[in-house]
C-alpha cells in the first residue's frame, strides 16, 4: 500500500495499519467549524494536535474546541479512514469555487 505524501507515519496494531496524517482544514470540508470530539466519533479519528493559522501546534487539543478553516491538523486513524478523508479534501481543493 502507497502512502500519500501527508503521511507522516505508519504503523500496525494488533494486525491493523494505523497512520498519521496531516489535514489542512478549508471552508465546507467535512471537518470545519465541528467540534474535535463530534469529528473524532463520527470520523473514527484522533486529532493528536491542531495548529491554529500562524500558531504553534496543540498537543491534545480539548475534544471541545471547534476546527477552523484555516486549522491544520494532525490526524491518527486507520489507513484506508485516512486516504478517504485525504481524497475527498482532494476533490474540493480542485472543484471550482462558487463565486
Amino acid at each position: 500500500c502507497a502512502l500519500a505524501p501527508a503521511t507522516i507515519n505508519s504503523f500496525i496494531v494488533n494486525g491493523q495499519l494505523l497512520a498519521m496524517q496531516r489535514v489542512l482544514v478549508r471552508a465546507g470540508d467535512r471537518f470545519a467549524d465541528r467540534p474535535i470530539a463530534e469529528v473524532m466519533k463520527r470520523d473514527r479519528v484522533t486529532v493528536v494536535s491542531l495548529t491554529k493559522p500562524g500558531g504553534q501546534p496543540m498537543l491534545c487539543p480539548p475534544s471541545e474546541w471547534v476546527i477552523e478553516p484555516g486549522d491544520g491538523l494532525m490526524l491518527q486513524g486507520e489507513i484506508e479512514t485516512l486516504e478517504s478523508i485525504r481524497r475527498e479534501s482532494a476533490r474540493r481543493a480542485e472543484s471550482p469555487q462558487p463565486a
